[in-house]
């Protein structure tokens, strides 16, 4: 392998690594502060923990498709479209989190008897 080629690699290991740490971080600083008053199982907790997953997984990819279409199709330096995206994604972020990741648990169907 070139140097380039094992170099490119790295990066797209550190980047991986570095999206798990933040969204694993994000999460339960979210649960442990923001949403404390909801006191999740172990399973409805370990739920909770996929769903930020998928909600900060869906978030990386909607900036990243904004990006792309920001510098090669309205031909928007990528200095600029990169924090645009960001931005732009940020309200959507909060919205999924709030209705589909830290929902209260009573508006959970299969907790709404126990309530």
């Amino acid at each position: 392998m070139s140097h380039h080629i094992v170099v490119d690699l790295l990066y797209a290991l550190a980047s991986m690594c570095a999206f798990e740490v933040s969204t694993t971080l994000n999460f339960v600083l979210n649960q442990l502060f923001t949403y404390r008053e909801q006191k999740p199982q172990s399973w409805e907790w370990i739920r909770r923990a996929g769903k930020a997953q998928l909600t900060s997984l869906s978030a990386q990819l909607l900036t990243f498709t904004i990006g792309l279409v920001l510098v090669y199709g309205l031909q928007v330096n990528e200095y600029i479209a990169n924090p645009v995206g960001i931005i732009l994604v940020f309200a959507y972020g909060f919205f999924i989190s709030n209705k589909f990741v830290f929902q209260p648990m009573a508006s959970h169907p299969e907790h709404a008897e126990k309530s």
